[in-house]
């Protein structure tokens, strides 16, 4: 007798250059709940996620099926206490970890009625 086979909704399609910590917020919205709470319910904490500890991301990755190792390329890795490193290049922390989203003023009261146009911090 075989098992019958489903997706499973938590399997997704990993967005272009998508970090695990991407991922696992997107999966968490889906349930309407947050990234931690879902991450404690799947038994992969949030915060190892945020980390870049190996265990987690390939959970993860297992979780959304995708293939072990699917979030290594773009998951930021910690190097030392002040500095990740994504794809062999190294970032202070800070820029990665704040959600600030900062625009240009004047480009902002240019586009009012048009979508806005968003800039990231220097890498």
């Amino acid at each position: 007798m075989t098992t019958p086979q489903f997706r499973s909704p938590l399997h997704t399609t990993l967005r272009d250059r998508e970090p695990a910590f991407a991922a696992m917020s997107r999966l968490a919205a889906v349930g309407g709940v947050s990234a931690a709470d879902f991450g404690r319910d799947v038994e992969i904490p949030f915060t190892a996620v945020l980390k870049g500890e190996q265990s987690s991301l390939e959970a993860l990755g297992h979780l959304c099926g995708q293939p072990g190792g699917v979030f290594r390329e773009w998951t930021p890795k910690i190097v030392g206490s002040a500095k990740r490193s994504i794809r062999d290049h190294l970032f202070p922390v800070r820029p990665l970890l704040t959600s600030e989203v900062r625009g240009c003023p004047c480009c902002l009261r240019e586009d009012e009625p048009a979508p806005l146009k968003w800039s990231t911090h220097e890498a």
